[in-house]
């Protein structure tokens, strides 16, 4: 990807800006079956693994639920052990049902 940052520590704050769907890329999502910037983002995050903890963690904290949600998926995929607690108060938050529905399936182990 040109101008985007290449080590993996450098990558993170740039994926997190990624964790979202725009409007109209939901549309071509639903249309063409592509896979969007923000699952692309997720992805990426889950395969960098540990040092993005820290970072998904924040992204919880978004307004926007896009965000939250890729968040959420991606810190479930990790089951990293420091990322319970946030995913738990996600769980008992005051966010969209859909949200926390999603943080309990994250929280809910093997799959």
């Amino acid at each position: 990807m040109a101008g985007t940052p290449a080590s993996q520590a450098e990558r993170i704050p740039y994926l997190i800006g990624k964790l979202t769907i725009p409007d109209e890329e939901r549309l071509t999502d639903a249309k063409t079956g592509a896979v969007s910037e923000g699952l692309a983002a997720r992805n990426e995050l889950i395969a960098i693994g540990e040092p993005a903890v820290p970072a998904l963690i924040e992204a919880l904290k978004s307004k926007d639920d896009w965000t939250k949600a890729y968040a959420l998926e991606a810190l479930g995929a990790m089951r990293e052990r420091k990322a319970v607690a946030a995913l738990i108060g996600v769980l008992h938050g005051a966010g969209k049902p859909w949200i926390r529905e999603t943080a309990a399936y994250e929280l809910g182990g093997d799959r």
